[in-house]
């Protein structure tokens, strides 16, 4: 990939502020909105948004609004019309999430044409997860849109929009690892101006994702998510947690244990941990947070308080990394210790910078590629421009990707797999919610994507991962 690709595009036109910021270097803090729910009266719920957001906006280190899209129910309100309201509100940017959850490229069309008419210009795209059963019940056939699919739809849509892609770096398999990896630069190769992370507890995770960016000279924004437990989730984490959030046993144990108490001791306990949390990020080199599960004012005004006390006696990243090991580094974040890290070296002192002379990646042998995918990915390879298989193969493969002639290059990026057994039908790479042992986010079998990874190693061909397929079509 060349390097003019790698630098991340920033004009815009309309409300620029996002982007102006950006360029900047400042550290960012964005709070998350959710949608509200289908079931509720709009105006009514749109008019609290309002007043809501202009309470909170009265605290200056709020930068920006981030307003989800069918995170609570697949039943929600399009997200442009809490957008409205919030920016009205407070006179701040808001982001504008697009999830794929339920959605098609139309959905997607219509929520930017109606945010472009208003002139809002910040779009964050994500894969959403899997609908749940009596949502499926009620929504028989319900597609499910890739993340990526929605970054090239607004990448068609016309200039002036500053796109956000998601990235989950807390997975703990060779495969997964790899796979959020190559979906992320996808992504970036798609048009992304900035990233935003799935909430985690895993710091060295953390690092691990900025010296990814820094071996690959990838010049973009990290915004991470920072989760804020309630005292209810808390007790109920043994059933457990939102899909591609990770809690180990000793983390979540810990966790349960401070909910043991008053809500207001647990309170101030998540209260520190997140401020320590938030300085990390900063030394780590990430350009902002995302709070999500907060909306009191004077909760976020106290945050902020202990955040600027944690940033006095951190001085730089030795002492913060000193500290957040005093505090928690006997809570192991990962799950036990045959735990895949990229690299070699993460979380050391003086040492918060990748160095290619110093960190080596992690060599990790993968399995082999069953015999019938291969040979699907073999059989797929005939039907490139310029080959004319025999009829026969063709319809072999066809009855093996259970798909008409005209549909099979759809299947290009995966080698050829049948993708049904992927639960949203994604085809260009995985979402971000299988689970820490890289089973589907719906635990029926592992994530349909390992398999297209031990391809893509067997044949060498790894840039098929990361977009190159999309690059060629671009050309021609």
């Amino acid at each position: 990939m060349s390097d003019e690709r790698k630098q991340i595009n920033l004009s815009f036109s309309g409300d620029n502020r996002f982007a102006s910021s950006m360029m900047q270097g400042r550290f960012l803090y964005f709070l998350e909105i959710h949608s509200p729910l289908a079931c509720q009266p709009a105006a009514a719920a749109l008019a609290l948004l309002k007043e809501k957001s202009r309470e909170l906006a009265a605290l200056p280190q709020i930068f920006a609004f981030v307003v989800t899209d069918r995170l609570l129910s697949e039943d929600c309100h399009d997200p442009y019309l809490a957008a409205e309201a919030i920016s009205t509100g407070s006179g701040k940017p808001v982001i504008i999430s697009i999830s794929g959850k339920g959605s098609s490229a139309e959905r997607v069309k219509g929520i930017l044409a109606e945010a472009k008419a208003q002139g809002l210009r910040n779009f964050l795209a994500v894969s959403g997860d899997c609908p749940r059963q009596e949502q499926l019940a009620d929504h028989p056939g319900r597609q499910h849109l890739d993340s990526l699919e929605i970054l090239q739809t607004a990448g068609h849509f016309g200039p002036g929009l500053c796109l956000g892609a998601a990235v989950n770096p807390f997975k703990y398999t060779p495969e997964d690892q790899c796979l959020q990896y190559a979906k992320m630069v996808r992504k970036l190769r798609s048009g992304a101006n900035y990233l935003v992370t799935q909430a985690g507890w895993d710091m060295k995770k953390a690092q691990e994702l900025q010296w990814f960016l820094q071996k690959r000279a990838f010049a973009v924004m990290v915004v991470a998510r920072v989760c804020l437990l309630s005292w209810e989730e808390a007790q109920q984490l043994a059933d457990g947690y939102r899909p591609g959030i990770y809690f180990s046993v000793p983390l979540g144990s810990a966790l349960m244990q401070d909910a043991q108490g008053t809500q207001e001791e647990f309170q101030e306990r998540q209260l520190r941990r997140v401020a320590r949390q938030i300085v990390g990020y900063q030394k780590l080199g990430y350009g902002g947070v995302q709070l999500s599960g907060l909306r009191d004012p004077a909760l976020l005004q106290k945050l902020f308080g202990l955040i600027a006390q944690e940033e006095s006696s951190n001085p730089d990243y030795d002492h913060w990394l000193k500290n957040w090991n005093d505090a928690y580094g006997k809570h192991n974040p990962a799950p036990g210790l045959g735990a895949h890290y990229l690299f070699r070296g993460l979380m050391q002192p003086g040492e918060r910078d990748y160095a290619p002379e110093k960190h080596p990646l992690a060599g990790t042998r993968l399995r082999r590629p069953a015999r019938l995918d291969s040979w699907r990915a073999s059989l797929g390879n005939l039907l490139l421009a310029g080959s004319r298989p025999p009829v026969w193969w063709r319809r072999i493969l066809q009855l093996l990707c259970r798909l008409p002639e005209e549909e099979l290059q759809r299947l290009r990026p995966c080698f050829y797999l049948d993708n049904s057994s992927c639960p949203k039908g994604l085809r260009l790479g995985p979402c971000g919610g299988s689970r820490q042992d890289g089973r589907c986010e719906d635990g029926s079998q592992p994530c349909f994507f390992q398999r297209v990874m031990r391809l893509a190693a067997a044949r060498n061909q790894f840039g098929t991962l990361e977009g190159d397929y999309d690059d060629t079509a671009k050309q021609q």
